[in-house]
């Protein structure tokens, strides 16, 4: 029996490294000869979308009981420094690194006496402690534009694992950019898309107080309200300059996140509220992007954005900003869907004005995809994630 352990900080939250997870955890569970478990470390003010989807065999250990945790003296200060507009960098500097202390002896202390064969670290959150952990394999999934992470943390560390896997070939790119000895440890894997849960998914009805949204002719975004990665305000101004030529449209945004307030506020500044529209989180974004005109994408950085090819496979045409990494990849640098530069509302508003009126385009992109998303299908990638775990 084979013990793998996955080690996630942000992996039960709803969005795309979530659902990456969910489809790999069922994929090896229904392997024989392995054992799983998952680690979570359960942050302040985060929410465990996924829990209830996570295999009932798999263990679930947490690194922090979050009731227990967050009534500590200690934890309720740093949360209110936290929260605190009038909080100083310095302050907050010193609450995050307080509270990455608790959690390195947290993890040192749940792994101590595990007998771990492979340890996944599944977001990268084990960067600056996984020369110190034992296991016969460690292995790291970038999901995310790799130079995000702190530069200290990943160039020194990285090397301490056995495999890298990467969800596209940008990413290898800029791995090898800064270190080209890694060369041999480096795995292209797409992420684990189940096309037939997408398709079935698209086809249930949603509730009867949303079906006079769905029935509008609409485009959509499915994205995070996080503007530190999300590119709103460039999204904002591709819809004042579009309104400003009088072209209107209404742009359905699916997601939640901490900066709601901040990117309604400018919408409402910029007299967009019947354009841009906020619907809020939704556990089944698939029958709203089914139906939608096209869908779109604006974002600073990416990793493999599992949504556009989510929009692919229910035959919606794309259009996404081309930044660092991943929808170049996937929209086969611009030939399987519109890619724009990064932070232009001009070339933005050109793209979604293009796409509304052309009808011919969005059909061409439409059969385009269905023989390009063979590159994505479930089974090829299955396949080398196996290779990797020593599984075949």
């Amino acid at each position: 029996m084979k013990n793998i352990y996955i080690y996630t900080r942000y992996g039960l939250a709803l969005g795309g490294v979530g659902m990456a997870l969910m489809e790999i955890l069922k994929r090896l569970n229904e392997l024989d000869g392995i054992k799983l478990k998952l680690i979570v470390e359960k942050e302040l003010f985060f929410e465990s979308f996924l829990t209830d989807k996570v295999p009932h065999d798999i263990e679930i250990m947490y690194l922090k009981n979050q009731n227990a945790y967050e009534n500590l003296f200690l934890v309720k200060k740093m949360k209110k420094i936290l929260t605190s507009a009038k909080s100083s960098k310095i302050k907050i500097l010193i609450i995050r690194s307080i509270d990455r202390a608790i959690n390195s002896i947290n993890i040192k202390k749940t792994l101590k006496n595990e007998n771990i064969d492979i340890l996944i670290d599944f977001d990268m959150s084990l960067c600056g402690k996984i020369k110190k952990l034992k296991a016969k394999k460690k292995i790291v999934w970038v999901h995310n534009y790799i130079n995000i992470y702190p530069w200290y943390s990943w160039k020194n560390n990285i090397k301490y694992y056995d495999n890298i896997m990467v969800t596209c070939e940008e990413s290898k790119k800029t791995i090898l950019d800064n270190n080209k000895t890694l060369g041999n440890k480096i795995v292209k894997l797409y992420n684990l898309i189940n096309f037939d849960r997408v398709i079935e998914m698209s086809l249930q009805k949603v509730p009867l107080i949303e079906l006079s949204f769905i029935k509008d002719k609409y485009i959509v975004s499915v994205m995070r309200l996080d503007s530190k990665q999300k590119d709103f305000h460039t999204l904002i101004g591709a819809h004042k300059l579009l309104k400003k030529e009088g072209i209107k449209v209404k742009h359905y945004i699916i997601g939640s996140g901490p900066d709601r307030c901040s990117i309604e506020e400018e919408i409402i500044e910029n007299n967009l509220e019947n354009e841009l529209i906020l619907l809020g989180a939704k556990k089944n974004p698939y029958p709203w992007i089914k139906n939608s005109m096209f869908f779109v994408h604006s974002s600073k950085y990416e990793g493999m954005p599992i949504v556009l090819v989510e929009a692919m496979i229910l035959e919606v045409p794309v259009i996404s900003t081309s930044c660092p990494v991943g929808p170049s990849d996937i929209l086969d640098h611009g030939k399987q869907g519109i890619l724009v530069k990064m932070m232009d509302s001009s070339d933005l508003a050109q793209a979604i004005h293009l796409m509304l009126s052309d009808n011919k385009i969005r059909e061409e992109f439409k059969k385009k995809n269905k023989d390009w998303l063979t590159e994505f299908r479930c089974s090829k990638s299955l396949n080398t994630l196996k290779n990797v775990l020593d599984l075949n």
